[in-house]
């Protein structure tokens, strides 16, 4: 996995290691802002803020990260889940990289 994708992960379970539970969602679609922002808030800990969790919530949700790896991202339960993003697509990881400083900015990092 590439460090910015695993940072994009680890910076929302702050401090520990932003982005996914390899069990996707059914066929829901794009996961909304309102299911990513849950995410964040509950991985985070309470150590990331409702407006940081909104802003991270909304570059995330309009990335180019495609649909299936967000569903995967909202069904993480636990860090450990984060490994399996190891096996995400090139432009997904690409993807994710492209929004690393959108999301520090929403971090306040």
């Amino acid at each position: 996995m590439t460090n910015s994708f695993r940072r994009a992960a680890a910076a929302v379970t702050v401090p520990a290691a932003l982005l996914l539970a390899l069990s996707a969602c059914g066929g829901g679609g794009r996961p909304s802002v309102s299911d990513i922002q849950n995410w964040i808030t509950t991985a985070s800990k309470g150590q990331v803020t409702k407006t940081q969790a909104k802003c991270a919530a909304k570059v995330i949700h309009d990335s180019d990260i495609s649909d299936g790896t967000l569903s995967k991202l909202v069904d993480t339960k636990k860090e450990s889940d984060l490994d399996a993003l190891d096996k995400v697509s090139s432009s997904d990881k690409k993807a994710a990289e492209a929004i690393d400083d959108k999301i520090s900015k929403c971090l306040g990092s």
